[in-house]
Formats: structure tokens, sequence, C-alpha cells
């Protein structure tokens, strides 16, 4: 019996005498004296070299977040504290991704580091810390920001003679509310008190949908076209515009797409000759111009005019299916 406690005191005392000398750093082995929870968040983290140790404490502070709000990434270290003499010491469970790590990073701002510290058997140790008030100033500064630009779009776009530039822009808006959300979780996560400072941005959320959805059904569109040999263009209109999300209507739509082509027929001794004059246009109800496509093309020639006329199709398609959705993209307002 006497000699099991010999033992147990020895592996006990054993690793850290040997690993700690007199000069070591009070943040190894009394990590929460020299950096109060209270104040910071901290992550110690040791490695065969410095940059190994100091992603190890990343990945302790990420921990911090990741367990405390859903994890969004699949950690696979894990560490335990443990107190043996008074000294704090770790435990650790094996191992992460790159991919991981690099993700986790990206949850937080206002890290800075300790001098790394390397023992006797040359292992390194590094401390990480966030001080929680400077941590929180950064997210709120980033949240106000966001919320500013979010109310911003929200105001121009909540209801619009355009609805179509307006989803774009409320689209905008969500994502920028989305992140000012991220960021207040985390700010909770460092200081509780400040969940009452961001308790409106899942209201302004909801907002943003509402509008969505509220200009999203305004997004109707009514196809006119001048020749119904055309008709090709006006199917290859309508998927474009139905990828964009509007809503096909007979008549009476927020928006016009008006397909004009003139076919300059000609027929020769030998052949059969087209000179298309394209003009198609999406416009507003009211005739203000949004996207429009104007060409003449040179004369497509044919034994049929039916060939000839198909040739001239095909050629005005591949031109005004690509122009036509980068203008429609480019709107604005």
């Amino acid at each position: 019996m006497r000699f099991r406690r010999i033992l147990l005191l020895f592996t006990l005392f054993f690793p850290l005498s040997i690993a700690f000398s007199q000069d070591a750093p009070r943040w190894i082995t009394n990590k929460d004296t020299v950096f109060p929870p209270a104040t910071y968040i901290s992550g110690l983290g040791e490695g065969k070299s410095a940059a190994e140790a100091r992603d190890r404490a990343l990945m302790q502070i990420s921990m911090y977040f990741n367990t405390t709000i859903q994890a969004q990434t699949d950690l696979l270290v894990t560490y335990q504290e443990t107190t043996q003499n008074g000294k704090t010491g770790f435990t650790e469970n094996t191992s992460v991704t790159e991919s991981a790590l690099i993700n986790t990073q990206a949850d937080f701002f206002g890290v800075t580091f300790e001098a790394p510290y390397t023992n006797r058997r040359g292992t390194v140790y590094v401390l990480a810390k966030i001080n929680r008030a400077e941590a929180l100033a950064i997210y709120d500064s980033r949240i106000q920001n966001a919320m500013a630009l979010t109310n911003d779009i929200l105001a121009k776009n909540e209801t619009s003679s355009n609805p179509y530039a307006a989803v774009k822009k409320l689209r905008e808006a969500r994502s920028l509310a989305e992140l000012a959300a991220g960021y207040a979780s985390m700010a909770v996560l460092i200081n509780s008190a400040s969940a009452a400072r961001y308790a409106t941005i899942p209201a302004i959320n909801s907002r943003i949908t509402n509008a969505i959805e509220h200009n999203r059904k305004d997004m109707t569109v009514t196809i006119t076209l001048n020749d119904k040999r055309t008709n090709s263009l006006a199917l290859a209109t309508t998927h474009i515009l139905r990828e964009e999300g509007f809503l096909l209507i007979d008549s009476g739509g927020t928006y016009d797409a008006v397909i004009h082509i003139t076919l300059n027929e000609q027929k020769t001794q030998n052949y059969n000759t087209v000179q298309p004059l394209v003009d198609i246009t999406f416009r507003l109800q009211n005739g203000r111009p949004l996207v429009r496509f104007q060409k003449e093309y040179p004369v497509f020639r044919h034994t049929n005019l039916n060939d000839a006329i198909g040739r001239a199709l095909r050629n005005i398609e591949q031109d005004f299916t690509e122009d036509f959705i980068n203008q429609l993209r480019r709107i604005e307002e």
C-alpha cells in the first residue's frame, strides 16, 4: 500500500516538475488568476511549435463559443482542464481538421496572445485571450453598422414601383441582418447583459422577409410579340424571366416585355433572304425602359424562306439571351 502511494505521488508530481521551471509564466499554471474569466475568455494551447500551440489555443476559445451556441463545424479536439496540487493542466483528445480550424477562427474578434513559452522537454505553450469589454465593443460596432445599412435598405424598398430591384436590395438587407444576428449571439455570449440591446434584430429580419414576399407577388410581367413567327424568342424571354422569379400574366403586369422584330424578306432566283431588325424592351408599366436589346442583323439566306428565318432566329436568340440576362441583373432601381 505504501509503495502505491509513493508511486501515485511520483506520477502526479514528476511531469509538472520536469515541464515547468521557476521561470514559467503564471498563465500556464494558474491561468484564471492571471486572466480572470469575468474579464477574459482565454485558451491555453500546447504543441511542438508556436504555430501549433497558437492554433490549439484558438480552438479552445472557439469551443467556448461553439459549445454554447450550436456548433457549426465538427470539432474533433476536446480539452479538459484539470487541477493537481493547485496547478492547472489539460488533457487532450485528438484531433481537428484544418478546415474546421479556419471556420471557427472567423467566429470571434479581438484575440491577443501571450508570448510563447517552451518548457524543458521542448513543448511550446501559447495563451490566447479575448478581453470581454474590448471584444464586445468590436461586435457592437459591426452590429450597428450592419443594422444601419439594413434599416436604410428596408426603408427605401419595403414598397417599390420596381419590385424586382427591391427584392434584390432586400435580399442584401436580409444577409446583413443575419450577419448582425450572428454577431449579436456572440456578443451575448461575451456579456449576457447585452441581449436587450439586440432584441429588435429578429423582428427586423421578419419585416425583411415579409417585404420580399410582398414585392415578389408584384413581379408580374406581360409579354407582347409583333410576329408569331418569332415565338421562339418569346419562349426564351419567358424562360429568363421565370428563372428570375417573375410571374407571367396575360395582361396588366407590373412589367412589359415587348418583342418587336422586323423580318425584311427578299426572294432571288436561287435564294430566299431575310434581314432581321430586332428591338426587345423590358420596361415598367409606366413605360420606363429597364432593359433594351436592339440590333440590325446581316442578311441570312437559304433556298427555303422558313429555314432562312430559323437561322436568323437562332442567331438572335444566342446574342439576346446573354445580353438580356446581364442587363436584367444589373437593374438597381
